[in-house]
């Protein structure tokens, strides 16, 4: 008997993603390989006589059938998002087709150059799915041509904005250096020369002054991209799913924003230390 697509995918779904301690069991193992291989033929377009998995895409992808031993090829986390993608594609019966097709289109586009099932699921299949669910956002929202195009100037916006917040970072390090440098500089003339130490001490108060303005022009800069940020996320940016923006905006900024943060406190820890120096040294 030819391997058919399961009549009902509900059968071989967990309703919460497996945890570590599930996947290690025995009888779950057993459950998860037939549960992976029916899920793989649930998201095919067509499944050949002898098994194989066809997506019609475009391209047209042709993949072996899946075979016993599937769950541990696409081990705990491609099984999870396999398991989120059927749920995805077949979560609402009178939008199914529309999801199937729009995957289908997905995975032909990403698929790599394989043919073993599981090893191509275990790839690809989470971000199939995110292009899936985005290409689906845009149809719901019927978006014209200059909303893509804002959702394209967003990235560039978020791309020029964690550059610009990276080049504060990098202007901050060069101050602490800088006013390192001096310090020891001062400290090194307070010992060997006759110059009042008021003067030394107000070079170095000079240098603080200087690390301090460089530290609040970037912070001043991350909060005001913030503010934006929320701005556009609710008056522009309202039909892109919060999965999707937390990926393309929310977490690259929190990424530069921590980076900017940590150079921030330890630059300004280092100076205050610098300047005591100069202020107790002999």
């Amino acid at each position: 008997m030819p391997p058919r697509a399961p009549g009902d995918i509900r059968v071989w779904m967990p309703r919460v993603p497996a945890s570590e301690q599930l996947w290690d069991d025995p009888v779950f193992q057993t459950f998860a390989d037939l549960s992976a291989q029916a899920l793989m033929r649930a998201l095919a377009c067509e499944i050949k006589s002898e098994g194989g998995l066809v997506f019609k895409g475009p391209p047209h992808t042709q993949l072996d059938a899946p075979h016993r031993g599937a769950a541990k090829e696409i081990n705990l986390n491609g099984y999870n998002d396999l398991r989120a993608a059927a749920a995805w594609v077949y979560e609402n019966g009178s939008e199914a087709e529309q999801r199937h097709g729009l995957f289908a289109a997905e995975f032909g586009r990403t698929h790599p150059p394989e043919s073993g099932a599981a090893a191509v699921f275990a790839r690809i299949v989470a971000n199939v799915l995110e292009g899936a669910r985005l290409a689906y956002q845009l149809s719901l929202s019927d978006l014209t041509r200059e909303a893509i195009k804002a959702q394209g100037d967003l990235r560039k916006a978020v791309a020029d904005d964690t550059a610009k917040l990276a080049d504060n970072t990098r202007q901050v390090v060069t101050a602490v250096a800088a006013a390192l440098a001096t310090c020891i500089g001062l400290v090194a003339a307070k010992v060997g020369t006759t110059t009042s130490h008021w003067v030394l001490q107000i070079v170095a108060l000079v240098a603080a002054v200087y690390v301090a303005a460089i530290v609040t022009s970037g912070w001043i800069f991350m909060s005001v991209q913030q503010d934006m940020r929320r701005k556009w996320r609710s008056r522009l940016y309202r039909f892109i799913p919060d999965p999707d923006y937390k990926a393309m905006v929310l977490d690259p900024a929190r990424r530069a924003e921590a980076m900017f943060i940590v150079t921030a406190i330890a630059g300004g820890i280092v100076s205050v230390l610098a300047i005591l120096m100069v202020f107790l040294a002999p």
